[in-house]
């Protein structure tokens, strides 16, 4: 079975289990930006590395090499560890499987790691901000609302898992780690890009879209527009550095971008998020 095909299955099981549970059985929610390392608990979790360099992920001397808009499907019942190269922002949910029925439990039998790439990072990291934001809190209907969010949450998960494996999912990684490595540059081209991923413009925007369900260009907008939202939600910088900083040599152009991806500009997208 292929790695994309197994994160599905996983997820799609826990799906069913926890839809006929009256609340969700979370043990942790959290965004983090230095190395992890967790105990062993009877947990199956959720990792996207949604921003810095590339890390590496690992249980025991099993371990896979994870990249910026990626997706981990991993367990904890032999401790687990990410180590980023330098600097990352990976967004971890744990979901405790005691009481699970068998064949999910069979999960925590042996170490299990899978990396998989996602279509359309930013919107799977709104699905784990939601979920952390409401696992924060507690009263009224928050029972109701945690488990609706988690569902939501497994649903944007399996909808999202790219495809994997072969040459042409090689190139396109290249493109990705370039586009990841490079979004901050203005001048960021298509034909760097493709050079990049050793193609023809027109060979890699083929390729892209089968594996990422959108073209390079316009992923290169998620992308900034999620690093932007990041900006505005943990720092003071103003828009028109928040713009340079994620490749907008114009704050009016990127003000217009961000409020066509968000539906806010980006002083209300800010304002909204200080409530938090």
């Amino acid at each position: 079975m292929d790695a994309s095909r197994e994160a599905q299955e996983i997820i799609a099981a826990c799906a069913d289990w926890v839809s006929m549970l009256p609340t969700v059985p979370l043990a942790y929610a959290a965004e983090d930006y230095t190395p992890v390392r967790t105990a062993r608990h009877p947990y199956l979790e959720f990792g996207l590395h949604s921003g810095g360099g590339p890390a590496t992920i690992g249980i025991g001397d099993k371990s896979v090499r994870s990249r910026p808009g990626s997706l981990t499907v991993l367990n904890a019942p032999f401790g687990n560890y990410g180590d980023p190269d330098d600097s990352w922002s990976f967004w971890c949910i744990s979901l405790d499987l005691t009481g699970a029925p068998p064949p999910l439990r069979s999960c925590l039998e042996a170490p299990l790691l899978v990396n998989v790439p996602l279509r359309d990072p930013p919107r799977v990291t709104d699905a784990f901000l939601r979920l952390t934001r409401q696992f924060q809190l507690r009263g009224g209907m928050h029972a109701i609302r945690l488990k609706s969010d988690f569902l939501g949450f497994l649903a944007e998960l399996h909808e999202n898992i790219g495809v994997n494996g072969g040459g042409d999912s090689r190139a396109c990684r290249k493109a990705l780690d370039y586009i990841y490595r490079h979004y901050a540059e203005s001048d960021l081209a298509l034909t760097a890009i493709a050079r990049a991923a050793a193609l023809s413009t027109s060979q890699l925007c083929r390729v892209f879209r089968a594996e990422c369900g959108t073209t390079p260009m316009k992923y290169l907008t998620r992308v900034r527009v999620a690093r932007a939202c990041d900006l505005l939600r943990k720092t003071g910088q103003s828009i028109k550095e928040v713009a340079a900083a994620v490749g907008f040599s114009d704050p009016l152009h990127f003000s217009r971008v961000f409020r066509r991806s968000q539906g806010l500009s980006p002083v209300a997208f800010r304002e909204t998020e200080r409530r938090w």
